[in-house]
């Protein structure tokens, strides 16, 4: 292979999962707070003087906390943002790693199928592994599935914070 087919491989190998992410990424930023998938921060970190810290079980005392973990509630104390934050970014990482392999096994299947890539040519290093890609997609999309299971679960746990 030459320089520019290595680069025209990476391009068209990083480029779509690249720009379905940021897409779906926007979209999901952007739609988060309809779909009830906002992180709200800890009433510490947001400022909020009207929690009363010592008579909240809830809370530890922060002047009890290392520093650097002063930031509220036992249950919040791992968020340090100061606004909500919109969730379900997996949705965006699942979706840019989907797009592109669906992509890619319907152009497989029409490559095996001799209908070739749209009246371009279909690029020797191609032709040489298409038997072999196919005979193998089974298993990848079993493993994109399991993927997809555990982007659901993940998702689940934004809505309900578990």
């Amino acid at each position: 292979m030459t320089p520019n087919e290595y680069l025209l491989l990476l391009a068209g190998t990083t480029l779509p999962s690249l720009l379905v992410a940021w897409a779906v990424g926007f979209l999901v930023r952007r739609f988060a707070p309809r779909w009830g998938l906002l992180d709200h921060p800890s009433a510490a970190v947001a400022g909020d003087a009207t929690e009363n810290y010592s008579e909240n079980p809830n809370v530890e005392r922060i002047a009890d906390a290392p520093e650097g973990f002063r930031i509220g509630s036992k249950d919040n104390c791992h968020k340090a943002h100061h606004q909500a934050t919109p969730l379900g970014g997996g949705l965006a990482i699942t979706l840019a790693v989907l797009a592109p392999f669906a992509i890619g096994q319907l152009l497989l299947m029409r490559i095996n199928a001799g209908e070739g890539l749209f009246g371009w040519d279909v690029p020797e290093m191609v032709t040489v592994h298409a038997a072999g890609l196919a005979s193998q997609s089974a298993k990848l999309w079993t493993l994109l599935a399991a993927g997809v299971i555990l982007m659901l679960i993940g998702l689940i746990e934004d809505a309900r914070g578990l």
